[in-house]
């Protein structure tokens, strides 16, 4: 499954983050069981497979400056991963820290 959220690209235009799922053992374990709370784990420990985290495809943009921080910030389902990927990268996220507070 894919999903994928638009941002604002610097210079304008529109930049897709994709989210990508593949189903194995481990995902269908986890729907069948009713535990969808720790699909975000297993996508984590399965980059190596093809999975892509909302939060790493965001960050990748970042990176590739194809959008900026708090873009990525902004479009984030979870605040506190995102600000921790980008500090990891020395981004600058001292805007969305007093946000939290």
């Amino acid at each position: 499954m894919i999903s994928q959220t638009l941002c604002k690209k610097i210079g304008g235009g529109r930049v897709a983050a994709r989210e990508i799922l593949l189903t194995n053992t481990a995902i269908s374990n986890l729907i069948r069981e009713a535990k969808t709370f720790q699909v975000q784990s297993v996508m984590q420990t399965s980059r190596r497979l093809g999975m892509v985290t909302l939060t790493d495809a965001l960050v990748e943009l970042v990176e590739k400056g194809q959008i900026e921080v708090g873009e990525a910030y902004a479009k984030a389902i979870d605040k506190s991963s995102i600000i921790q990927a980008l500090k990891s990268k020395g981004h600058d996220t001292s805007f969305a820290e007093k946000k939290i507070a």
